[in-house]
């Protein structure tokens, strides 16, 4: 899911290549009426997926180097547990500009942006990884109840961030999963040329650390 205005030719040359490869995974490429990831989402949900009932695997696009052994035991935890209506995979950093909360017998229940709410800064804490995975026709009704409670509030919502679900799923006692699974260097975006930096030396050690891995299970395979 990209908004509308961050998809340009060269990617959707990209992506039709890609599908053209892996004709197995049906891709379709969409543009939404952008608005921040929620209203990206909710677009795509109620034009797209309307009428699909299943779960949705929601990432960043920015988010280079998520492993693909992440992906999969996110996945196969949210079905095993299956009452989760939202699972996030996270980690613990400091100073995180936003990220989950839990009361005091460890369930999800709310988050902290310090974008838009600077008072909530926290110097430790749980990260979303940029990552999520969610059911369907729960989390459009989710979504249908947030953008009308902007409405009623009058509040501005050209850019509704995607974490103001989750006080909401825990409010209409749905159930919110976070689960401190992922590595730092998996789970960092950038949008300026340092962050973009930092990415890239955090590729080149999670490729080090696999290379390293793998040489070391090709000893023990073969010389021990």
């Amino acid at each position: 899911i990209r908004r509308q205005r961050q998809m340009c030719i060269r990617d959707r040359y990209k992506f039709r290549e890609w599908a053209m490869l892996h004709p197995q995974y049906n891709l379709k490429i969409v543009t939404a009426k952008g608005g921040g990831t929620a209203m990206t989402l909710f677009d795509i949900m109620q034009r797209e997926l309307n009428d699909f009932e299943g779960d949705i695997f929601l990432s960043w696009g920015d988010i280079t180097n998520i492993r693909i052994e992440t992906i999969l035991r996110v996945s196969a935890l949210h079905q095993a547990l299956n009452s989760s209506v939202l699972t996030v995979p996270t980690s613990l950093e400091k100073n995180p500009y936003a990220g989950l909360t839990r009361d005091k017998e460890g369930n999800v229940n709310g988050t902290f942006m310090t974008k838009e709410y600077p008072e909530q800064k926290q110097e430790f804490g749980e990260h979303d990884s940029s990552i999520f995975i969610l059911k369907s026709r729960e989390f459009l009704g989710i979504l249908e109840k947030l953008i009308n409670n902007f409405k009623i509030n009058g509040r501005d919502i050209q850019e509704l961030n995607f974490l103001e679900t989750i006080p909401l799923l825990v409010s209409n006692q749905k159930e919110v999963v976070g689960i401190a699974c992922v590595n730092i260097l998996e789970c960092t975006g950038f949008n300026t040329l340092e962050e973009v930096k930092t990415v890239e030396r955090y590729m080149r050690e999670i490729g080090e650390k696999i290379i390293s891995k793998g040489m070391e299970n090709f000893e023990q395979e073969h010389f021990h």
